[in-house]
């Protein structure tokens, strides 16, 4: 049996048992579909005449001559002499004094390593396999060996001796979850095939086939999964409907500038979803400045006007309060009534907030997490926008949808995601995007440049400081530390203000300071009283200061490029010409230099979300994981990308003719996505 416990498995054992079940290994099941983290090619078999040093090859020979030697320092070497008809190779292991006693002259044995030179030809503690006989297959040496991640007194050469004992005896139990027409349709590899050759593959080639099925195959469950969830959305029913009103005449009469013709089709997208009795659930995603929260204005001006109330939560104070101050203005002229709602509003301002929410007289209400507590209570509430979400948790997102009967749902993000990837981590959503950006929105000339010039840069930043601009200086951390050698915030505060630019008004930001503090230095900073702000990441987002245009980020290697370009966005809101201006620490590997050179060249930030993707993988930012989907064990969403769309279509057809996979080809597909998601019965019919 597949749900065999691991434990029983030969090899395991209770005590080993409790080690492959730190690695989520508890059941033969399991086992099988734990993927090697990597692959050594040990497959180079060469003669020993013919080998040199420096290579890294396989070696058939047999045992001449063994010895352990001790050393001074109670240190041992174990010394084996392999010859095979053509010469001799010393192999030796330190502090392994055991092996003594496990070769024998004449033994049968397979070593691999690097070849060094050491009064002749040697290995440094070599893998390597004693031959039982002439036809022994080998798992450890002499060809393509997978390392799978171990943890601590359960190594990869352990594991993968129990994957091995396994195949042999649960190999074929495994039952094909895949129809003969799709499995042919595809051009994939049947499972146990794909099961064998993942673990012990026998050529490149026939690995990438393995990869291939099982990776589509764990898509294909993902695309169900999210396909499943819309479906059963869109069974539920708003309990507050918006009803139609006269809501454009209202929009319209405060806007002071035309709409991009991209706002324009995203808010009639919109229009449509909360006309509709089912709830929306839309994701609205733009480059930075793009216009968003003018988007989210029409959206809340139009559940206000139909008789519901609205809410938008931001993941941090500043982003709440910077909604609230760029919103307010707006709705006041409309005798729309707003309120915010963070941690930092006590007593009685937050009893006379939850108690405008509950009898209905405050309409809009813009928080953090504090929206999400059991006091606050909406009395109808329709629309619910959740801004920068990936910050949250799933169960916060969940929470604020559940403080109405399902009200509709807009989750915005700065962070624009490539369209493969969302597809696959916001499959559950309706898709919107801003592709256009306002007319007179400033391009940011962006250049990244080395210590060196660090004088240069300092001019350039005085120079614009005395046409009367203002200035972002952001670091990576916030203090200095033993560990590293990175600038810190604080620390170059002090410089930069005593030093550097004594003359100016230089202000402090970061995380530490209390809301208060931070509500201060940006309100000086927007008011011009602060001409240069040195801060850390916490400016990435929510912050709009017109007359700064230089954002100067040190050790720019540092950051991904999601991030840099978010910072960049902070500039070239105003009239005048802005900059970027990136500089790189003295240890810049190459991937570093290419994420520079990528901001340099590109402005187009979901170009530069497809070159992230393709540089460094999705990564926790977009993982299915935070997602509240189940992780992806062999499938990689940014090399796999291609294996997307064709999982979604074929899930897509699946469904179409049989939407609770109850029919007899669907079965093991049914079962597989059991497996897979264990909560996929919430959303298939007959569970």
């Amino acid at each position: 049996m597949l749900e065999t416990n691991i434990q029983y498995l030969k090899g395991v054992g209770p005590k080993r048992a409790l080690l492959f079940n730190k690695l989520g290994i508890a059941s033969v099941r399991d086992l099988l579909y734990y993927p090697p983290r990597r692959y050594l090619d040990r497959s180079l078999i060469k003669n020993i005449h013919d080998i040199r040093v420096g290579e890294n090859i396989t070696v058939f020979g047999q045992v001449s001559d063994k010895g352990l030697v001790h050393t001074r320092r109670n240190f041992t070497i174990f010394n084996l002499l392999v010859s095979d008809d053509t010469g001799y190779l010393l192999c030796k292991w330190f502090n392994q004094p055991y092996l003594k006693d496990r070769f024998q002259i004449g033994d049968r044995i397979v070593v691999s390593g690097q070849v060094l030179s050491d009064h002749g030809l040697s290995m440094s503690n070599p893998e390597y396999e004693l031959l039982d006989s002439e036809d022994a297959e080998l798992i450890h040496t002499g060809r393509i060996v997978p390392l799978h991640p171990a943890t601590s007194g359960l190594s990869a050469k352990q594991i993968r001796q129990v994957i091995k004992s396994a195949m042999e005896g649960y190999l074929d139990e495994i039952a094909e979850p895949l129809p003969p027409e799709l499995i042919e349709a595809k051009s994939l590899m049947g499972i146990r095939q794909a099961i064998a050759q993942l673990h012990f593959p026998e050529t490149p080639e026939i690995l990438e086939q393995a990869h291939r099925r099982l990776a589509f195959e764990e898509l294909l469950y993902l695309e169900l999964i999210l396909l499943l969830k819309k479906n059963s959305l869109q069974k539920q029913r708003v309990g507050a409907r918006v009803k139609s009103s006269d809501w454009r005449n209202n929009f319209s009469s405060i806007l002071p500038f035309r709409l991009t013709d991209a706002q324009i089709r995203v808010i009639g997208e919109i229009t449509t979803d909360l006309g509709q009795a089912r709830p929306m659930h839309r994701l609205l995603q733009g480059d930075v400045g793009s216009g968003k929260t003018i988007v989210a204005l029409a959206a809340i001006i139009q559940a206000v006007r139909g008789g519901t109330q609205a809410s938008l939560m931001a993941p941090t104070e500043l982003l709440a309060e910077q909604h609230y101050n760029s919103l307010r203005p707006w709705l006041d002229r409309l005798g729309i009534v707003s309120a915010l709602l963070t941690s930092k509003i006590k007593n009685k301002g937050r009893i006379a907030i939850n108690q405008g929410l509950s009898d209905g007289r405050v309409n809009v209400c813009m928080g953090t997490q504090a929206l999400i507590q059991e006091s606050v209570v909406f009395s109808n509430l329709g629309l619910a926008i959740i801004d920068e979400q990936h910050r949250f948790g799933v169960s916060q997102r969940a929470a604020l949808r559940f403080k109405g009967k399902y009200p509709h749902t807009l989750v915005m993000t700065a962070t624009p995601i490539p369209r493969t990837l969302a597809m696959t981590v916001y499959g559950d959503l309706d898709l919107s995007t801003i592709d256009q950006m306002p007319q007179g929105r400033q391009s940011i000339t962006t250049k990244w440049t080395a210590e060196a010039n660090r004088s240069k840069v300092y001019d350039f930043i005085e120079q614009q400081i005395g046409q009367g601009r203002q200035a972002y200086v952001v670091y990576p951390v916030i203090e200095e530390s033993d560990k590293t050698e990175l600038k810190a915030a604080i620390k170059m505060h002090r410089t930069l203000s005593q030093d550097i630019f004594n003359e100016r008004r230089v202000g402090l930001m970061h995380g530490q300071l209390s809301t208060e503090d931070r509500q201060a230095v940006m309100e000086d900073f927007r008011n011009h009283a602060i001409d240069i702000l040195v801060s850390t990441t916490v400016i990435e987002v929510g912050i709009d200061v017109p007359n700064a245009n230089i954002m100067f980020i040190e050790h720019a290697e540092r950051f991904g490029l999601s991030q840099l370009h978010q910072l960049r966005g902070r500039v070239g809101r105003g009239s005048h010409k802005s900059y970027c201006i990136l500089m790189a620490g003295p240890k810049l590997t190459p991937e570093a230099r290419q994420r520079l050179d990528t901001m340099q060249s590109m402005s187009d930030g979901f170009k530069i979300a497809e070159k992230d993707l393709e540089l460094r993988g999705p990564g926790e930012f977009w993982s299915t994981r935070q997602h509240g989907l189940p992780q992806l064990k062999i499938a990689d969403l940014a090399r796999d990308v291609a294996l997307i769309a064709p999982a979604r279509e074929e899930a897509k057809r699946i469904l179409a003719g049989d939407p609770d996979l109850s029919q007899k080809q669907h079965l093991g597909i049914k079962t597989g996505l059991h497996a897979f998601h264990p909560e996929a019965d919430k959303f298939t019919a007959t569970g």
